[in-house]
């Protein structure tokens, strides 16, 4: 466990242990991390640029983390 603090969508300061207990907030980082992985192969194997700029800005609106 990181021993570190984010910042949420509101500008508070919270532990991650916070996001780990909190499915909704969980799944929603692991799925932005999945997208931002997923247009970095989109941009550097197939030089897809405008389609992952645009998928990462949709895919990552709703991560707790920013």
């Amino acid at each position: 466990m990181l021993n570190v603090k984010c910042k949420i969508v509101n500008n508070t300061e919270i532990d991650l242990k916070y996001i780990e207990t909190n499915p909704i907030l969980k799944k929603s980082l692991e799925f932005s991390i999945e997208i931002v992985n997923y247009c970095k192969i989109l941009k550097y194997n197939f030089k897809e640029y405008s389609i992952a700029d645009q998928l990462i800005r949709s895919g990552t609106s709703t991560c707790p983390v920013k």
